[in-house]
């Protein structure tokens, strides 16, 4: 549900992966489709520096995460704050 409001209020978002310790693939395939939704709706996805942990589960699911350049965080809306 949260994910639906941040793509329905239309703007980018930056999601911080720098300091992710674990993360188990529901979760993962979770942030993919939020990616997948997002790109359909012209809202950007921006990524933190991506913790190893982050690296490895995505390198082990063998999905295709599209990183964008990270911006600002005070330019974009958290995931953490909505």
């Amino acid at each position: 549900m949260q994910c639906l409001k941040i793509l329905l209020a239309g703007n980018n978002v930056f999601i911080d992966v720098s300091r992710l310790q674990r993360i188990d693939t529901a979760a993962l395939q979770l942030l993919y489709q939020f990616q997948q939704q997002a790109e359909k709706y012209d809202i950007q996805v921006h990524w933190s520096v991506m913790s190893d942990s982050f690296q490895d589960a995505v390198s082990l699911s063998g999905l295709s995460f599209k990183m964008t350049d990270q911006p600002s965080v005070a330019d974009n809306d958290s995931m953490e704050n909505n």
